[in-house]
């Protein structure tokens, strides 16, 4: 589609309507917490209620955030239901094509609203359609839902056009022409990395696997339960490789914040000649490497296997090209940290004392280092204001019930035990 893109970010005001619909969301179905509160809500002039796109962007028109608490907040809950059932994939998996991808995006339509009318969202049962709706006696799956419509519908039999701005957006494969897709002058939130994705959704499993089935707040429809638990091997993703893929993106822009130096040639573009054949040395990057800093925390409430996984984990960070590993035990004070060098370079630690997790925020973002891990059972104050380095929270499964209470500008990542309890 070519001309302006029509998005914007919401205005106080209307960030006070999306803060009371989520809340709402929150309190029908409160097992979608963690993916709820990562979304990034973005006005657009085209869409028709709520979309959303694969990256956890949601779109809503001006007028849906004028509706009521309860409404908006089911109008979210549809758009998170696509997300978390990756409708998307369905879409690839059954390889439906161009013509047919509006009527895939009306099957999960139908699928998701016979959920949230399980779940007690009684605004959808009065605006939305549902299998009722069209004749069908029973829910089905999204799946069965496609097969049946392929049956009754032509392609082309009157329901749109796939580039138009009435479906739910690329979360169901159906993307919207207003749509990021990183060529606005407009600042946007980043994508969610795959990480990041993939710790919501196993968050997201897990809450669901631990909510008892029924129905009205607060409940687990059927479909909803069933796609969790076949979910819940798949989205198991090892911790160590959440970490490194938080490093990853953290120390890769720092990497690339590094000041250019003319002392280093760009191994890549080392050079470049000009239009009058003039060859022009490209300068590189400064060559100093990025240090890391662990705070592992060492008071009386953590265990001490939980201590041990938080030093072996060291060795695989170290191990990083270009990066110093500095190592902090943390009570009620930072102890002076200490260059890792291998797993004997650390001292013994055993449970002791108290917990300040600020002292170590404060202490990373006084000691220049480029990213600052916590390793910690939650039991600790946190900073106020976000810090100055980026922070990564590593949380003992014990700790995990308190993940809600780390700010959100922190990545938060479950330390699970090689067998997974």
């Amino acid at each position: 589609m070519s001309g302006m893109k029509t998005i914007a970010d919401l205005t106080d005001t209307q960030l006070d309507s999306w803060r009371a619909g989520i809340k709402a969301a929150v309190e029908r179905m409160p097992y979608f917490a963690d993916l709820i509160y990562k979304l990034t809500p973005l006005i657009s002039d085209d869409v028709v209620h709520v979309s959303s796109d694969t990256d956890y962007r949601v779109y809503i028109a001006a007028e849906a955030l004028e509706s009521d608490d309860v409404l908006l907040g089911e109008m979210v809950l549809h758009a998170v239901h696509h997300l978390f059932s990756a409708h998307h994939q369905i879409t690839a998996d059954l390889g439906v094509p161009h013509s047919r991808k509006v009527l895939f995006n009306l099957a999960a339509d139908l699928f998701v609203n016979d959920e949230l009318i399980t779940a007690g969202c009684v605004r959808i049962a009065e605006h939305s359609v549902h299998h009722s709706h069209l004749g069908f006696e029973k829910q089905e799956s999204v799946q069965a839902y496609y097969r049946l419509l392929v049956g009754r519908f032509r392609d082309d039999e009157g329901l749109g056009a796939e580039d138009d701005a009435t479906g739910c957006g690329s979360v169901v494969g159906l993307s919207a022409p207003y749509e990021y897709d990183g060529e606005l002058g407009h600042e946007v939130t980043e994508a969610m990395t795959e990480a990041e994705i993939a710790e919501i959704v196993a968050t997201t499993v897990q809450n669901i696997l631990d909510t008892d089935g029924g129905w009205g707040v607060g409940v687990v429809p059927g479909g909803l339960l069933a796609s969790a638990a076949a979910r819940k091997e798949v989205t198991t993703t090892p911790w160590e490789k959440i970490l490194d893929a938080y490093m990853s993106t953290v120390l890769s822009r720092a990497k690339a914040a590094a000041k250019a130096s003319y002392k280093r040639i760009n191994r890549r573009h080392h050079s470049t000649v000009t239009a009058s054949g003039r060859k022009v040395i490209n300068p590189g990057k400064a060559g100093k490497s990025l240090t890391a800093t662990v705070y592992i925390d060492q008071s009386g409430s953590m265990a001490q296997a939980e201590i041990n996984m938080a030093v072996a984990e060291c060795h695989t960070i170290a191990d990083r090209r270009g990066v110093t590993l500095q190592v902090a035990y943390v009570d009620t004070r930072v102890h002076e940290p200490i260059t890792y060098t291998g797993p004997e370079s650390l001292p013994v630690a055993t449970p002791n004392g108290g917990t300040d997790m600020i002292a170590a925020i404060t202490h990373a973002e006084a000691s220049g280092t480029a990213l600052c891990i916590v390793a910690t059972d939650g039991g600790t104050p946190w900073p106020s204001e976000k810090p100055s380095v980026p922070v990564i929270v590593v949380l003992t499964q014990a700790g995990w019930r308190l993940r809600e209470s780390v700010p959100s500008w922190a990545n938060v990542v479950r330390m699970d035990s090689p067998n997974g309890r």
